[in-house]
């Protein structure tokens, strides 16, 4: 059976760049589009609806958490979905790599995996934190005891997640 996927990001006052952004967007063959404006005042919006039926809109800017709530209740209303890959839509992240997080989702057995910012080559990153996050995540990972979760090197950071919550057979 073909796991459906649905790709969600979330846009907050991004025109001067969601366009290239979006146009970068490689979604794996009947992947969708979902895309949530945070309140944005810059025709954002109006962007975001050149490439999804699938935009929805706060009218004012309350937040990414609350922006990614509104996208994951969304796709979970559609019931139709089995794996959501999410990823900011300011240029940071590497929308090239959505196929390969969805590809690994679909062939483990994992509920979630995490692109990170700490394994690989980050030149941005300060010499502090590059010596402390490498030692943080594991602590916390063993703390916490997250299970079927793997961490992999990734150019950039975005989750994806295959939720029970999704599971809708």
């Amino acid at each position: 059976m073909t796991k459906k996927i649905a790709v969600l990001t979330e846009v907050y006052n991004e025109a001067g760049c969601l366009e290239e952004v979006l146009n970068q967007f490689v979604l794996p063959e009947g992947a969708e589009l979902f895309i949530v404006d945070d309140g944005s005042t810059d025709g954002s919006y109006e962007i975001a609806s050149k490439f999804t039926p699938h935009v929805y809109r706060h009218c004012i800017n309350i937040g990414q958490g609350a922006a990614i709530i509104t996208g994951l209740r969304a796709i979970i209303e559609e019931n139709r979905f089995d794996v959501v890959v999410h990823l900011d839509s300011d240029g940071q992240h590497d929308p090239s790599q959505i196929k390969e997080f969805a590809d690994e989702i679909i062939n483990t057995d994992y509920d979630e995996i995490q692109g990170s910012r700490v394994l690989g080559t980050v030149e941005s990153m300060t010499p502090m934190r590059k010596f402390f996050l490498p030692y943080f995540i594991p602590f916390c990972s063993e703390l916490f005891k997250k299970n079927r979760a793997k961490r992999f090197s990734a150019k950039a950071l975005f989750s994806l997640a295959q939720s029970k919550l999704l599971n809708h057979g």
